[in-house]
């Protein structure tokens, strides 16, 4: 015997967590490409990218996309953080 399926709830939010290092050529095209197939679809979402120690300029095209947008929020690690931290941040900023 199996139980009947359960109603779903409507998803909330969707956090999507990106890690970056050394993607600067395409973190910005990345990010906006996702942005438009979640919304085209209507998924609520927030997109959370991660640099990870990248040694280009990673953060600063990321910081760029953040300031003209509403959905991403970024976080950049030292060496010394761990990729434990990365998924604490990404925890908090859902």
């Amino acid at each position: 015997m199996t139980s009947p399926p359960r109603e779903q709830q409507p998803l909330q939010l969707l956090s999507v967590v990106i890690p970056a290092r050394d993607e600067a050529g395409g973190i910005a095209a990345t990010v906006e490409h996702l942005h438009v197939e979640l919304r085209l679809n209507g998924i609520p979402h927030e997109i959370i990218v991660i640099d990870d120690g990248s040694t280009d300029n990673t953060w600063d095209v990321l910081q760029q996309t953040i300031a003209a947008t509403s959905f991403v929020t970024g976080r950049a690690l030292t060496p010394a953080t761990t990729a434990y931290s990365a998924v604490v941040f990404s925890k908090e900023a859902a």
